[in-house]
């Protein structure tokens, strides 16, 4: 993969990735790309995925567990306790540290605030890009 731009990114409320329903499911399932964000690189085309895709499931696993409960057999509380614990140790691992208002009932709030991003839609497309090369190989 090519070297990645930053972008500027203006944090917003959103009607949109709401927690629970169907509109919910479908627009978490979004944001996973083509293949899931699986790539194949090196010379045994080894499967790996990129740290932000990993990240992006764990949120889409926590979002599905909250609108589901844990009864749903796809999902243990174990991978869920994984989900929470691997996106705290990202968190560490690259902290955001822009700098964002309290309020006096010391409520944190992001909206409006401008924060410098590394370019997600590229990455986007690499891996897409990728996915598509190697399932047109693997079926010719």
């Amino acid at each position: 993969m090519g070297r990645i731009e930053e972008v500027l990114m203006t944090v917003e409320e959103s009607v949109h990735y709401p927690l629970t329903g169907e509109r919910a499911r479908v627009e978490w399932l979004s944001t996973s790309p083509a293949g899931v964000g699986y790539v194949r690189l090196g010379t045994p085309n080894r499967y790996i995925i990129p740290s932000m895709f990993h990240q992006m499931h764990c949120l889409r696993l926590i979002q599905h567990a909250l609108d589901f409960g844990m009864d749903d057999p796809t999902y243990s509380i174990y991978h869920v306790q994984h989900c929470l614990n691997f996106l705290r140790q990202m968190t560490l691992c690259t902290p955001d540290l822009t700098l964002e208002p309290v309020d006096l009932d010391l409520a944190a709030s992001s909206e409006g605030i401008t924060h410098v991003c590394r370019d997600w839609e590229a990455i986007y497309t690499e891996v897409e890009r990728n996915y598509y090369v190697w399932s047109n190989h693997t079926h010719t």
